[in-house]
């Protein structure tokens, strides 16, 4: 097996980054996505349980930098699910599944394939649309 290596995020905005790293997260998870652990963090930790079963078999027991956070809704101040990379805004919407969804695709873009392999844009969630 190829030596895992981390992925910094990378951002224009540092100040961006500095926002995201101030808001409250409940759980973080990193993944073994080919030979990079990428950190996972989230607002909710339903997301987290939901990841963490859908790609059990990629679970890292270390500590990654937060190359993707999840910030979901909640009744009080936020209407709107957000998937960041980075300080990049992914996926702006009030459909927790896509939050996933837009997670997965994300994540399997890391994963070096063959040039003659065909890639499907395509994952399943157990997460209510």
């Amino acid at each position: 097996m190829a030596e895992t290596r981390f992925f910094e995020p990378a951002s224009e905005c540092n100040s961006c980054l500095d926002a995201l790293d101030d808001l409250r997260w409940v759980a973080a998870s990193t993944f073994r996505v080919g030979a990079w652990a990428l950190g996972v963090r989230s607002s909710n930790g339903a997301i987290d349980d939901l990841l963490r079963r859908v790609l059990a078999a990629h679970v890292l027991d270390i500590d990654a930098p937060a190359n993707f956070s999840a910030l979901m809704a909640d009744d009080r101040a936020r209407s709107f699910h957000f998937l960041y990379r980075a300080s990049d805004a992914l996926v702006r919407t009030r459909v927790a599944g896509r939050v996933v969804r837009t997670l997965i695709s994300h994540l399997s873009t890391f994963v070096d394939s063959p040039r003659s392999a065909i890639r499907l844009d395509a994952t399943a969630s157990t997460w209510p649309a």
